[in-house]
């Protein structure tokens, strides 16, 4: 079912689920618009103009290895400090407990028992460990839409307060930082008419989220990809119901489908009501507002959301396609490499 609602790129509500929308105008998009100093293999420029921190905040935090987590084990580090995770037995116990995510799932997850959504070992890990490898089929969509042939992608949702982390919960600002590689040197990138890229969220699992209201209770910064272009895809703890989420573009740069990994940073205040973003380094978007209410909403955490839509089959690729995610942090502070 479409949602309704107007269009534009200065924050006002897309039509997520209309089965013919593309907000930029274009059919379909591809990695385009080249960011400077792109990184690649896990190396790429100091950051600048980060104004949560400096550019060589990631420290080592609590006696948590920045580079990965693996001082956790599987999965991840969750002890004090930064919280690092990789995808080391990912959907294991072990993972799940590192990651403060249900396994294998819960009601408002899917993918993770899928064979399209797996650990995969690629020497060209920005940390050395296993990456998730997520696999997209031709004209692919949401699990929402009960009327595609083919849904695909994945998705699930980090409890902070589960691993005992209200450190991170209930800060004022939180920092997520995850490296990402769209497409590979054998199969290039359809970007399709777009799609979702995790971001954070807060409140309750399934109001987040999905074009249903919010009721003040939750709100996510998902990130996506849009014609081309690179937005934040915004629920706000004041989202109404019927209507989809609000466009965040970015203000310089988009993601890069070269097959090589970059690096993206979000941050959210939750007392100002704004969020900045940061690729490869460079600023992306800065203090842009995302509304009110966020302040008695705590952190839940990482929300992993990857699909392309939109609930329609007309947003996905014309052929099968794939993307790597790997690295994630949360901090307080700038994370940045």
């Amino acid at each position: 079912m479409a949602c309704g609602g107007e269009l534009g790129p200065s924050g006002v509500t897309s039509r997520d689920g209309a089965e013919a929308q593309d907000v930029s105008g274009n059919a379909s998009g591809g990695g385009g618009g080249a960011v400077s100093s792109p990184g690649t293999g896990g190396t790429a420029s100091e950051p600048v103009d980060a104004p949560a921190g400096p550019p060589d905040a990631a420290s080592d935090v609590g006696g948590i290895g920045t580079d990965g987590g693996g001082a956790g084990g599987a999965g991840g580090s969750i002890s004090s400090g930064r919280w690092s995770g990789n995808f080391d037995g990912f959907n294991t116990p072990q993972w799940g407990s590192a990651w403060g995510v249900a396994v294998p799932g819960d009601s408002h997850s899917f993918g993770q028992k899928d064979p399209g959504m797996a650990a995969f070992t690629d020497p060209t890990s920005p940390d050395g460990h296993q990456v998730l490898k997520v696999s997209y089929a031709a004209k692919s969509s949401a699990r929402s839409c009960s009327g595609c042939p083919l849904p695909d992608g994945g998705q699930f949702y980090q409890d902070l307060t589960v691993m005992g982390r209200a450190d991170l919960a209930n800060a004022p600002v939180l920092h997520l930082r995850y490296y990402i590689k769209l497409g590979d040197g054998g199969s290039p990138f359809d970007s399709g008419k777009g799609g979702k890229l995790p971001g954070m969220w807060g409140g309750i699992a399934g109001q987040e989220s999905g074009c249903v209201g919010t009721g003040g209770t939750s709100w996510s910064t998902r990130f996506m990809w849009r014609g081309g272009k690179a937005e934040v895809y915004l629920y706000d703890p004041t989202h109404s119901a019927g209507n989809c989420g609000a466009d965040k573009f970015w203000s310089s740069g988009t993601w890069q489908a070269d097959g090589q990994w970059h690096y993206v940073e979000q941050a959210v205040d939750r007392m100002t009501g704004t969020v900045d973003v940061w690729y490869d380094g460079k600023p992306a978007l800065t203090k842009q507002s995302i509304g009110t209410g966020y302040g008695t909403i705590p952190f839940r955490g990482v929300f992993f959301s990857t699909f392309y839509g939109g609930h329609a089959s007309t947003w996905g690729p014309k052929v099968a396609t794939t993307s790597y995610f790997a690295k994630f942090s949360l901090d307080t502070q700038y994370i940045g490499p």
